[in-house]
This record gives C-alpha cells, sequence and structure tokens, in this order.
C-alpha cells in the first residue's frame, strides 16, 4: 500500500502585506510560528485587486481576463465564478485529496439562508470543495473579521476533530482544507475618529463604518510612524507625476468610507494602528488552528500554507485599502511554506506570484505530471522545489499586474450615478510590470485605440504612466516615467510586460468590455 500523502491547511487573510511599516515590539505569535517552522517568500506578490479578482487568480490560476472575475461580487455586471473553470479544491482532489473550505470565499453568491432546515454545507462542490460551513459566505464590511474569524476558527477546528475521528476516510487518503479569515479586511471600513463625528462619517456616505470594537485587543496602542510615502499628493492639481486613477479612487471611497484628511496625521496613525490590532486579533485565531494541529498530532503530516489575498495601503502614498495601483504595499503579500519535511526558519527571495500558486499545489500535492495534463493553460510556476532545496533560482523574471475593475473607474457616476453619466475615458484600468529591480504600470481607458503600445508617442498618448526604480528608490516615491532621460529603460520595461501579457494572458487582451446597463457597475465597495 502507498504512503498516504501529507495533508494540506491553507490558510488565507484578507488585506495582509508584507511590508508593514509598524514599529518594533509588535507580537504576533501564530505569523512568528509559521516563519520558525517554514519557508518565508519575500518577494511574493498577487497578480490583481480587489478581493474577488484576487481570489480568482489564486483558486484557478488564471488570470482574471480569463476566469472572468474581473471586478468583484456582487457587481452584477461580474457574476458567479464559473464552476466549469476547476480550482484548487478540483486539482487537490486529483491528487488523491478531501477537499473542504471553511470561511470566506467571495467568487459567488452563496448566501445564508433563513430557513435552519436549509444549508450551505455542499454549495461549494460545483467549485471542487466537498465541504463548506452551513451558514453560507461571508460579506466582509465594518467588524466582519472581529465578528466571524473565531467562528471559523472553530468551524475549521470541528471539520478537524470528525476528521481525525473518521478513520474510513483519515487513514487511506489526505485532507486539502482552506480556512479563509477575513480580517485584517475590517480596517476597509473603521470609523477612526470617534462615533458621532462627521468627519469621518459624513451625511450621505453609502458605506457604514464603525468604531474600533470595545476589546482589549482594539484597546493597544502602538508608537506607529507614518511610512516615508505617507505624504505624497496625488491630486492632479499639484502633482503631475500621479495617475489621475490614484485621486479619482481617493475620491471614491472617501465618499463611500468617510474621509480621513491629510492635515491630521493623528487620525492616520490610528488607522494604522487598528491595522495592527485586526492582525493581532486574527493572529490569536490562526494561533488557536495552529495548537489544535500540534495537540493532535496532525501537525507531523500537515503542510500549512499561509498567504493573503492583498495588501493595503494603510497611507502610503496618502491611499488607503487597495485599488488602482501596484505599490509594494497593496501586491507584496506573505506567503509561508511550512512543511515536515522542508526548509524551516528560512526565506528566499526568488520571485513568485499568485498565479504560481496553483501549480506550486500541484507540486506540494505530489499530483503526478501525467495529471497535471487535466488543468491545461496553467501559465504559472510550480515554486515548491525552493521549499526543499535552497540552490533552486525559480522560473520567474518579472510579475505581471492586471487591475480590470470598472467599478471604481469613475467616482462621479459611483457616487451620484443620478446626475452623471459613466465616463468611460477616464484611465482607470492598468497593467504593469515588476521586475527584480524595477516596475512599469501603464493606466488607460476602456477605450484605448493602442491595446499594445510600442513606442514613445503610443504610450504617452493614451496612457498615464508609472516607473519606478525599486533599488534606489524602495518608497517609490519618485516616479521617472515622464523624464525623457529614461525613455530607453521604459521603452525595455515596456517591451517586457508586452511579452509578460502575450505569454500569461494567452492572447486575450483588455480592456473590458463596458456593459450595456451601466447601474452593473454600482454595488458595495469591498
Amino acid at each position: 500500500m502507498a504512503k498516504k500523502k501529507k495533508n494540506i491547511l491553507m490558510i488565507l487573510v484578507d488585506e495582509e502585506r508584507t511590508p508593514q511599516h509598524f514599529p518594533p515590539g509588535i507580537s504576533l505569535p501564530a505569523r512568528e510560528w509559521l516563519r520558525s517552522r517554514g519557508l518565508s517568500f519575500e518577494r511574493y506578490y498577487v497578480n490583481t485587486a480587489p478581493c474577488t479578482p484576487s481570489r480568482s487568480v489564486i483558486f484557478t490560476g488564471w488570470h482574471t481576463p480569463r476566469n472572468g472575475m474581473v471586478d468583484n461580487t456582487p457587481f452584477a455586471y461580474v457574476g458567479d465564478m464559473d464552476p466549469s473553470i476547476a480550482t484548487l479544491g478540483d486539482m487537490a482532489a486529483r491528487a488523491g485529496y478531501y477537499s473542504a473550505y471553511k470561511g470566506k470565499w467571495h467568487l459567488a453568491e452563496l448566501a445564508p439562508t433563513e430557513d435552519p432546515r436549509t444549508t450551505t454545507e455542499h454549495a461549494m462542490e460545483g467549485y471542487g470543495f466537498f465541504d463548506f460551513q452551513h451558514d453560507g459566505d461571508l460579506q466582509s464590511m465594518a467588524r466582519e473579521g472581529y465578528t466571524h474569524d473565531g467562528h471559523i476558527a472553530a468551524n475549521a477546528i470541528h471539520w478537524l476533530n470528525r476528521w481525525i475521528n473518521y478513520p474510513e476516510e483519515s487513514e487511506t487518503r489526505p485532507f486539502f482544507l482552506v480556512c479563509s479569515f477575513v480580517n485584517p479586511h475590517d480596517v476597509m471600513a473603521v470609523d477612526i475618529d470617534g462615533v458621532g463625528t462627521d468627519q469621518q462619517q459624513p451625511a450621505g456616505a453609502k458605506m457604514k463604518v464603525m468604531s474600533p470594537p470595545q476589546h482589549e485587543i482594539y484597546e493597544a496602542e502602538h508608537c506607529v510612524e507614518l511610512c516615508a510615502s505617507w505624504h505624497q499628493d496625488f491630486n492632479q492639481e499639484t502633482h503631475e507625476s500621479k495617475p489621475s486613477a490614484h485621486c479619482e479612487f481617493d475620491r471614491l471611497f472617501t465618499g463611500s468610507f468617510g474621509n480621513i484628511p491629510k492635515d491630521e496625521p493623528r487620525l492616520w496613525k490610528k488607522y494604522v494602528e487598528y491595522y495592527i490590532n485586526c492582525q493581532r486579533d486574527v493572529d490569536r485565531h490562526i494561533m488557536s488552528l495552529l495548537r489544535y494541529l500540534e495537540q493532535t498530532g496532525l501537525i507531523d503530516d500537515t503542510i500549512v500554507i499561509f498567504t493573503a489575498d492583498h495588501g493595503e495601503a494603510a497611507g502610503a502614498h496618502g491611499l488607503r485599502t487597495k485599488g488602482p495601483f501596484m505599490y509594494e504595499e497593496t501586491t507584496n503579500v506573505p506567503l509561508v511554506i511550512c512543511h515536515p519535511d522542508g526548509r524551516k526558519g528560512e526565506t528566499t527571495s526568488i520571485l513568485g506570484a499568485a498565479l504560481d500558486f496553483a501549480p506550486t499545489l500541484m507540486g506540494l500535492a505530489e499530483l503526478a505530471p501525467e495529471d497535471r495534463g487535466d488543468f491545461p493553460h496553467l501559465s504559472g510556476h510550480d515554486l515548491s522545489p525552493v521549499v526543499f532545496d535552497p540552490t533552486f533560482e525559480g522560473p520567474r523574471d518579472a510579475v505581471l499586474y492586471t487591475y480590470t475593475s470598472l467599478s471604481t473607474m469613475d467616482a462621479d457616476y459611483v457616487l451620484d450615478p443620478d446626475n452623471n453619466d459613466f465616463d468611460p475615458n477616464k484611465r482607470g484600468l492598468l497593467l504593469g510590470v515588476r521586475t527584480a529591480t524595477h516596475k512599469l504600470v501603464r493606466y488607460f481607458s476602456p477605450l484605448v485605440k493602442t491595446v499594445v503600445p510600442n513606442t514613445i508617442e503610443e504610450l504617452r498618448a493614451e496612457y498615464d504612466l508609472e516607473l519606478y526604480d525599486l533599488v534606489g528608490d524602495a518608497d517609490e516615491i519618485t516616479n521617472l516615467a515622464n523624464d525623457p532621460r529614461n525613455d530607453e529603460l521604459l521603452l525595455g520595461l515596456n517591451d517586457k510586460l508586452n511579452a509578460m501579457i502575450a505569454k500569461e494572458l494567452l492572447g486575450l487582451t483588455i480592456p473590458t468590455q463596458i456593459p450595456d446597463d451601466l447601474s452593473k457597475l454600482l454595488g458595495p465597495i469591498t
């Protein structure tokens, strides 16, 4: 009888970044546990944002123009992810695993039912996961992580306990369990300056915000200093080097969730402090899950993977949350792989991307090469060899980033659709490439004529551009794109970007098609 494979536990958090800019002394025991027992990827990047698009790349191994999840659900023009597209659950099952999912999904409308006799426990079977949860999917808004993350951990532990006590399954095949937490996503909808004030929650704000919970975790204060790029001004009237999409998104987000004025650094520090505490909050629930693995001995036979769906600006470049920008704070996310037989307490600097997650899972699950043919057209890479071999150099020299969300393109229309028409000429979509040393980002309109620009003239005519030297300017403060002295560098990176698009999108092009019914672009910004 063949030896049973290692179990796999995937822990996913929402909105956690790698470049933290946190003060010293912040204790995150679960993250420290993971890093001490696994391999940490320093340069692992998501390929898109926000939640739904990025999760779709993680779970399918396809960029959003290919899998169709170009914007957040439940925007009507997006809909549910097509169940015919293979997911991590399908891939693990093909490798002989029993796949289960607990927590936030955000790739389909799996609404909870008010009828206790009706359950959604098997609602994920179409997406490759045999078990889900009774009460449907979670909506990540104000305090949702604080409210639900403890239940998510408890559900996962309950499932594991049942698994152990069902030897017909547990002794014959391994499990692949996804435990998907909400926090630190709560930072998106926090009322920083307190209940009853108009500064953070202006009259007519579209989304509900809430002050931090009255809990000891959220009462902790930290000596926060704002990051070096916080002071940046992206207002087009005063700063020509920033793309117009940043100002547009800031107006949209401020109108939806309230304003944090730039002349109030105290409030911005409180925002970062709350972000820290959201991570401390979910950390305790991750720790309870890890302790259970230790107490039951499962840890000896389980690969634990920790990652996030995207990052959070948290004041970097004067911005909040994630949106039409490609800064390190929103794209560089944690990836830690703890393999019982792998490297422990080490880091790797190889470039990796969310597009690589699916092939890497196949590698960790020991899916036979002939069976990987069941999942064609994956353009990512298997990074699992580096978990065991420090000499593995990695196959990737650049990361492709796409942002295809029409819902954040036009602040005027989203905030007041009755009095404003949607303007498709605004440059709110983007394609970008990050190499080991530089980053180029092209911002464009859905109506752009030159979809594959090759000359400086084409680039300057129809695109807003960002170009950064990541070695000499790690904080991405000086945009080099508008200086003609950098044209040769810009064109070289533009060629690389075009090549990445051709390779990883397999001939598909952006921009996204604008829906005939523009009301389908309206909905909750999550």
